[in-house]
């Protein structure tokens, strides 16, 4: 970071996920107080005006919109890469998006932190319709920190924003990779390289601390646990910093994060939105109609504005009896024309009460609700009561807690040990109502009670404490120790135990060098390797190098372990060694926590030091069990692999014809049956098949069985670190073709193993396949004398299972894909996989890819309209197809609407399906018995796919 001596101001920058906050002081001058920069911002066309507060929303106009609204800025702006070249972004985008569908940007903060959607893709907004250009997470966090780094520029002519020292807050929870996404789009936006980054419910203690930094000690004489509870637009943040007392000094520090929590006033927004939208269907009748989600995100815009309106005044005693909600439709939907009703002042305060901060016992559990929690995209918490999730964060940390507390208020045994001081801050908590009400509750758990330290500006103390922090680092102000708040373990096999190594313990400092010498590890060079490694927030502080066995940690514990992405790296060999002609070098691995809050592990090497590979995380939506479950291979493993080197390795003068035959039947006998076998244990089998990949042209039974082998060995194409090496040599032979094409049978293990390695080929890879099989497939060009001679030995059946499965296709090609199914299907003669494909292709939760590639959901309730008509009694798969097409995701870009659910539901138990697939049509989870059904193929032993 630039220091005070290189920065004329320090800048604290509040990225938050509702609205952005800028705030500044002097470097030099010490008497200057903390400032907040207004922001000029498009408030109407041709309007700017400056306001504190930027609304983290974007709008994407209309190329009609563009044409005749003047977006240029009075200075100069120039949009990030990857980004449109003309956006509305603050106050105004805020303004069109309850006015307009599909064509706003919102919660992108939130998008860094979901792991199950490709961050890094162009899936932004995430409510939209084709003619809408898209943005990743990443650049739209981007453009807002190049639209505050633009504004600066214009302000401070020569003092440039990127020559500035300059703070990022986060929230604490912030995992790993959502922190380095957030430092990516901060490089983006041209943001200094040495930025810090703050955890949030630090910055708002720091602002504290700086606006009482003349009597802090004597506010704080009798408190020893400061719970800070950070509830904002998107996210809910809890920390626990303990307050020490040595001779009169402040001792603080951070003990104690939560996990991250998508809940905070979006919820409550959502809720209320939730309340209107049945009052609008009562209106009108429709009381089995959903409004679509581009209309709930207009009304939830319309509501915020309520709920904040009604709040307000009940702080002063000048309720109104009731709030009105207008919406102005288009075309003929529900709220086509205009429609208003009126939100009572009355229910409102009541919802966001008891709703969201009731009275509850600390000790009771959260409660999952499936139903109503995830919208437009995002995983919000199941659990929305904020009391609640207190109480389980305190549970979670009973041990600070207790250390801190216990002795300091009385000598009898503590139930639950309550810190005794909290700090509030977000936007929520502008309310008095709900200050007291979150006050009343600790204070009943306490049974005494709680000091509230004072944050007059809670919209706005996230930003000052940035910049606090900055003065705290330069000497002026009480600092809060704060290391890691996480543990980081790798897993490790170890005779087949599940058992960890800490890594980088919890509270380590900054750039603390932990070298783990005594822990060595083999590594091949010039190929990729990989660690698996968790982190967890539990406040269990292992040593590093502790050896940690699973099976002697609580059910809680083991639960709280979060795997990370691979930590990957190609180890390129040195010069030296490249002399020596050495394969493979002995390591150990040297961790420190970076000084934004990141992980790095090295692998140094035990005869040079100055051999050392950096290793990288890895961005992908899967986990793989065996991350936190090392797995042995079987004993029998070394006599499987010489059943498959007498087919598939180095030609002998004597080759037993039946070896290929006996094969299959000779790896179950020794191995068990394969749809028992384990992810570790069939990625070792594709190793050694691998090996032998050019002895499958010997013959065409040795090719067929190789192409089934491999393909089974490897599915679904990804999932273990080394997996994109191993499909790249595939590739390669995808290219070569077939060596006997003569058979349809040769065909069909072809495209079987391509359907199965379908997770792991790229999207260019899966638009090749289609393109040459499209003919066959185009019920058109499928009547052409030469494509259906061609076709008769190509197995059409194995051609429509495998490009059902290519989820990576673009959406409008999946779309002519399913319309070109339903065409045959008119055809009583028409095979009935034809079925199972429609519904895969229109699946609403895909398999492996993001979210945002799913089939538009007007196409798909119309497949599903077209299912219905049908006679189920000739098919099984018109069930199946149906069930995937409806089943419940709890988002309603993607859910069918309620009418059409019921009478999916109706007519699937009217059938007397298994009660597996009526689950998954009402609450959404699918059982691991129908998966092999509903996607292909189950998934291997050991694989678990996070949800999309």
């Amino acid at each position: 970071m630039p220091t005070d001596k290189t920065s004329r101001y320090w800048v604290g920058i509040d990225l938050g996920t509702t609205h952005i906050v800028v705030a500044y002081r002097s470097a030099t001058d010490s008497s200057d107080a903390i400032q907040v920069l207004p922001i000029p911002q498009w408030i109407a066309p041709g309007k700017l005006d400056e306001l504190p507060l930027l609304p983290a929303v974007r709008y994407h106009p209309t190329a009609e919109e563009r044409a005749s609204w003047n977006l240029t800025l009075p200075w100069s702006h120039q949009p990030v890469e990857g980004d449109e070249a003309q956006v509305v972004i603050g106050e105004w985008a805020r303004e069109l998006s309850g006015q307009t569908q599909g064509r706003s940007v919102v919660s992108a903060k939130s998008w860094l932190s979901h792991g199950q959607v490709e961050r890094m893709a162009p899936i932004l907004p995430w409510t939209t319709s084709e003619d809408v250009d898209k943005v990743s997470p990443v650049v739209a966090s981007a453009s807002y920190l190049a639209y505050i780094k633009s504004v600066w520029d214009h302000a401070f002519p020569t003092a440039q924003l990127s020559q500035q020292a300059v703070v990022i807050t986060i929230p604490a929870s912030f995992d790993d990779v959502a922190r380095r996404l957030t430092l990516e789009a901060a490089q983006l936006a041209g943001l200094p390289s040495s930025l810090m980054l703050l955890e949030e419910p630090q910055a708002v203690c720091y602002d504290w601390f700086y606006r009482n930094r003349l009597a802090d000690k004597a506010l704080l004489q009798n408190n020893h646990l400061l719970l800070v509870c950070d509830v904002g637009g998107g996210t809910t943040d809890f920390s626990l910093i303990e307050i020490g007392h040595d001779q009169d000094e402040l001792q603080l520090k951070r003990v104690g994060v939560g996990d991250h929590l998508m809940l905070g006033g979006d919820n409550i927004d959502l809720a209320l939105a939730h309340q209107a939208e049945q009052q609008f269907q009562s209106q009108s009748g429709e009381t089995n109609s959903r409004f679509s989600a581009s209309k709930l995100a207009q009304l939830i815009e319309q509501v915020r504005r309520a709920k904040e309106a009604m709040l307000g005044q009940s702080e002063k005693g000048e309720v109104e009896a009731s709030y009105p909600i207008t919406l102005v439709g288009r075309g003929r939907g529900l709220v086509g024309a205009s429609k208003r009703i009126e939100l009572a002042s009355a229910e409102v305060v009541e919802s966001v009460l008891d709703g969201f901060f009731p009275y509850c016992d600390p000790n009771e559990l959260l409660v999952s609700r499936r139903g109503a929690v995830v919208e437009f995209g995002l995983p919000y918490a199941s659990e929305p009561a904020i009391t609640k999730q207190i109480a389980d964060f305190l549970r979670r940390h009973q041990q600070v807690c207790r250390e801190a507390v216990a002795g300091a208020s009385t000598d009898e045994p503590i139930a639950l040990a309550v810190p005794d001081t909290i700090i509030f801050n977000g936007g929520v908590f502008k309310s008095e109502r709900v200050r007291q009400r979150a006050v009343d509750v600790l204070s009943d758990w306490r049974e005494r009670q709680v000091t509230v330290l004072d944050n007059p500006q809670p919209d706005l103390a996230v930003a000052m404490g940035g910049v606090a922090y900055i003065a705290a680092k330069n000497g002026g102000l009480q600092t809060i120790e704060s290391g890691s708040a996480r543990s980081f373990l790798l897993t490790v096999a170890d005779s087949g135990a599940e058992k960890l190594v800490s890594v980088l313990p919890r509270d380590s400092e900054p750039g603390e060098l932990i070298e783990l010498t005594h822990q060595r590890f083999a590594l091949r060079l010039g190929a990729p390797v990989s660690f698996n490694v968790v982190s967890t927030v539990i406040d269990h502080r292992w040593e590093a190098g502790e050896i940690v066995t699973l099976s002697d940690l609580t059910e809680e514990e083991r639960e709280s372990f979060h795997p990370l992405p691979p930590l990957m790296s190609s180890l390129d060999i040195p010069d030296e060694l490249v002399a020596q002609a050495v394969e493979e070098v002995q390591v150990y691995l040297v961790s420190y926590l970076s000084e934004v809050g990141t992980l790095t592990l090295e692998c140094v090497s035990v005869e040079n030091a100055l051999h050392r590979w950096a290793l990288e995380f890895q961005l992908r939506a899967v986990t793989d069990k065996s991350q936190t479950a090392a797995e042995s291979l079987p004993k029998s493993y070394p006599k499987a692999q010489t059943l498959i080197n007498n087919v598939f390795g180095k030609a002998k003068k004597q080759m037993d014809a039946k070896a290929p035959k006996q094969l299959r039947a000779g790896l179950e006998k020794l191995l068990g049956p394969r749809d028992d076998w384990s992810f570790v244990l069939s990625r070792a089998l594709a190793d050694d098949l691998l090996s032998g990949i050019k002895s499958r042209r010997r013959s065409e039974v040795h090719e067929k069985l190789w192409f089934n082998l491999i393909g089974y060995t490897m599915r679904p194409g990804f999932g273990h670190p080394l997996d994109e090496e191993r499909i790249k040599v595939l590739w390669n032979n995808y290219q070569s073709g077939l060596q006997f094409p003569q058979k349809s049978q040769g065909w069909s293990e072809w495209w079987t193993c391509w359907r199965r390695l379908s997770g792991g080929l790229e999207e260019f890879q899966q638009n090749l396949i289609y393109k040459e099989v499209a003919k066959f497939l185009n019920p058109t060009t499928a009547k052409k004398r030469q494509v259906a001679s061609e076709l008769s030995k190509k197995s059409f059946d194995d051609i429509v299972r495998m490009v059902a499965c290519f989820e990576r296709l673009p959406v409008e090609v999946k779309t002519q894909l399913g319309q070109w199914l339903l065409k045959r299907l008119e055809k009583r003669s028409e095979s009935e996989v034809c079925w199972w494909a429609l519904g895969r292709i229109g699946v609403r939760v895909p398999l492996y890819a993001s979210a945002h590639s799913v089939v538009p959901l007007d196409e798909a309730s119309q497949w599903l309209e077209q299912a219905l008509n049908e006679d189920w009694s000739r098919s099984s798969m018109l069930a199946l197809s149906a069930t995937m097409l409806g089943r419940l995701v709890g988002d309603r870009t993607r859910d069918i609407d309620d009418q059409l659910r019921n009478r999916l539901l109706d007519r699937l138990i009217t059938m007397k399906v298994s009660p597996a697939w009526i689950k998954m049509v009402e609450i959404g989870e699918i059982e691991q018995a129908e998966e092999k059904r509903m996607y292909g193929d189950a998934l291997p032993a050991g694989l678990t796919l996070l949800s999309s």
